[in-house]
């Protein structure tokens, strides 16, 4: 059938407030209408209201029957995105979908992101800030909607999910009410002073969040053989958490060179609810059928208390090398050594004598965490007393450049490792070091390796055995050069040329003034070069190696090539290339080229991919302004189609 698209009315109606409407017409579908408000009051507020009605004829094609009762039916979609900032402390965001049709982007969605986009999502967020305290405030409100939930627990429907354990779920709704967080920045306690105790701070945060979740789950009927079925109706479960973090810490100078820091973290997190396994009568635990705890939810109050201690040590050393080559007059060498210490406790064992009660024991001594399952998550059950050590090299060159002194950095050269003495094995952590130089300013250089202290066996798996040198884990080394070109134009002493983005505009005005383009003006008039704004060209190169030694069979390497070259050719077009090439299997991967023109108040754009996966073609002529950007033209691989289709 025939089809009018874009049909549109923008209205201006005052300096704060405007509306856009579109229309679609189809003679064997119905209408689309699109509508738009903005709203604004500038530094206090800003929104807009989007409304989509789809008029959609119903067991006929014929146009003339839209407006037939039986014949046709309305769905609609909405959105609202408000923003506003009640002082510079204060600020309000709102932003809500709603839609009548849950298949209403599936089977409307103008574009593929529109029709795979199956989630509506609102969000409300209130935030305070108390600046000379360092306290903030932020109130939050989620909802999020999956509109194939329901098409994926109805067997007779296309979207059907068939359930493989007891207990999957297919959730529906996810909402928040609220969520409530309270921090307090990183401060010092003792004010200003000279005193050890000056250098004490502490940092506060709190955070309630209190969600709802609607969702199908899947159960075993015995009445039907034992099949996996979803529950009929939605289920409800409601979550709530509180979390509160404590941190202290304290830093200074040891012999004038070397800072110290010492930091405590007290975390303290409330559940309304913990867990209890079941056990018989000999005290063991009771398995289900997939050989795991059965937990029976017991509603009382549960706060559990956790912690852990961070010392660490750092310095800088610094070394100066005179040199003369070339302008560089000096070298400085930046030495920034640094050690450090955390530990944190197993909470499944006493801590300083006192057993928590966080896990519970069976005859066997087998243990189960009371918190696991719960809103706030399983208890931690393994201690960590970990040592961890880095070196960072800076290099830096100094250089006298038209009387004035430069400073640039040559190279910059990190290395960290650690020891994990609580670990049952694998105790040394890898030596990850990097390498980067910007020495110069079109090109870069990153290097990244991985050193593993431990061997493989046969099959390519670590093994806890040292080897007499660390091995080449993994390695990754990245460069970028980047160039460009200016125009460089003739122009004469005392005559003014009015430059156009086409050459041969110039030449004309040039030939006129009794010169010819690019030699020298008459005996009175002197031809001097002069720098056009912008680049006529630019280039972009990157290689990129990726090496991973062999774990078994064979390394994995990658080699790649990157190109992309921008050439201004006048008159307003622009030509573009980009590829990517393996210089391992010596093919070309992928490559397009580009072609722009600016036209007035128009647009072209032309991208030809001739292989690969992306391979065809797509092309847009629009208008400039971003309020008419639904005017445009586009075609892609072949298929034409006209505003915006």
């Amino acid at each position: 059938g025939q089809h009018l698209q874009g049909l549109g009315y923008f209205w201006a109606i005052n300096d704060y407030v405007d509306v856009k409407s579109l229309v679609d017409i189809y003679s064997k579908q119905g209408i689309r209408s699109t509508s738009r408000l903005r709203y604004t009051r500038r530094g206090k507020f800003s929104g807009r209201f989007g409304l989509r009605l789809y008029r959609e004829l119903v067991g006929t094609k014929d146009i003339a029957h839209l407006f037939t009762s039986g014949k046709s039916k309305m769905p609609w979609s909405g959105s609202w995105n408000h923003s506003q900032n009640f002082d510079p402390t204060q600020r309000l965001s709102i932003s809500g979908t709603f839609t009548s049709d849950p298949r209403l982007n599936r089977r409307f969605g103008r574009t593929l992101q529109d029709r795979l986009n199956q989630q509506i999502v609102s969000n409300a967020s209130y935030s305070k800030q108390w600046r000379q305290s360092g306290g903030s405030l932020t109130l939050a409100l989620q909802d999020r909607y999956d509109l194939q939930a329901a098409e994926k627990v109805r067997a007779e429907d296309a979207q059907y999910v068939v359930p493989t354990a007891v207990g999957q779920r297919i959730v529906e709704r996810t909402q928040v009410l609220p969520r409530l967080r309270f921090s307090r920045s990183n401060r010092t306690i003792a004010g200003d002073s000279h005193k050890w105790y000056s250098g004490i701070s502490m940092q506060f945060s709190s955070a309630l969040n209190n969600s709802q979740t609607i969702f199908w789950k899947a159960f075993r009927d015995s009445t039907r053989d034992d099949s996996l079925f979803w529950t009929p109706k939605r289920q409800t479960q409601s979550r709530a958490q509180a979390k509160h973090s404590l941190s202290i810490s304290n830093s200074g100078k040891l012999f004038r060179y070397i800072g110290v820091s010492v930091g405590l973290r007290l975390q303290e997190d409330w559940a309304p609810s913990h867990f209890k396994a079941l056990v018989d009568k000999d005290d063991f635990f009771v398995k289900d059928e997939n050989n795991k705890n059965i937990p029976n939810e017991v509603q009382e109050f549960s706060p559990r208390h956790t912690g852990s201690v961070r010392v660490s040590a750092q310095t800088n050393i610094y070394g100066l090398f005179p040199v003369n080559i070339g302008g560089l007059q000096a070298i400085r060498h930046t030495l920034k050594p640094s050690v450090s210490f955390s530990y944190a406790p197993d909470f499944s064992k006493p801590v300083l004598g006192v057993d928590l009660g966080y896990f519970q024991y069976d005859a066997d001594g087998k243990k189960f965490d009371r918190f696991a399952g719960s809103t706030i998550g399983g208890t931690s059950s393994t201690e960590q007393r970990r040592l961890s050590i880095s070196l960072k090299n800076i290099f830096q060159g100094k250089r006298e450049i038209d009387g004035k002194e430069d400073k640039f950095m040559i190279l910059d050269w990190s290395m960290s490792s650690g020891y994990n003495f609580a670990a049952e094995k694998f105790k040394i952590s890898p030596i990850r070091s990097s390498f980067r130089s910007p020495f110069l300013q079109k090109l870069k250089l990153d290097i990244r390796m991985v050193h593993d202290f431990y061997a493989l066996d046969t099959v390519g798996r670590k093994i806890d055995e040292l080897l007499p040198f660390p091995r080449l884990a993994q390695m990754s080394a990245t460069t970028s050069l980047k160039l460009s070109g200016k125009h460089l134009v003739p122009r004469s002493e005392g005559a003014t040329v009015v430059l156009d983005a086409d050459s041969l505009a110039l030449a004309d005005t040039l030939l006129e003034q009794g010169t010819e383009y690019g030699e020298t003006a008459s005996r009175s008039q002197q031809v001097t070069p002069t720098l056009q704004p912008g680049n006529l060209w630019e280039a972009n190169f990157g290689i990129r190696y990726r090496l991973q030694p062999a774990r078994g069979n064979e390394a994995i390497q990658s080699f790649q090539l990157n190109s992309s070259i921008k050439l201004a050719v006048g008159g307003g077009w622009s030509i573009g290339y980009n590829a990517r090439f393996d210089m391992l299997d010596q093919e070309l991967v992928t490559h397009n080229v580009r072609l722009y023109r600016k036209i007035h108040c128009w647009e072209m754009r032309f991208n030809w991919t001739p292989g690969g996966p992306g391979q065809g073609y797509f092309l847009s002529i629009n208008v400039i302004d971003s309020d008419l950007k639904d005017i445009k033209y586009e075609s892609r691989g072949g298929r034409q189609s006209f505003f915006g289709r």
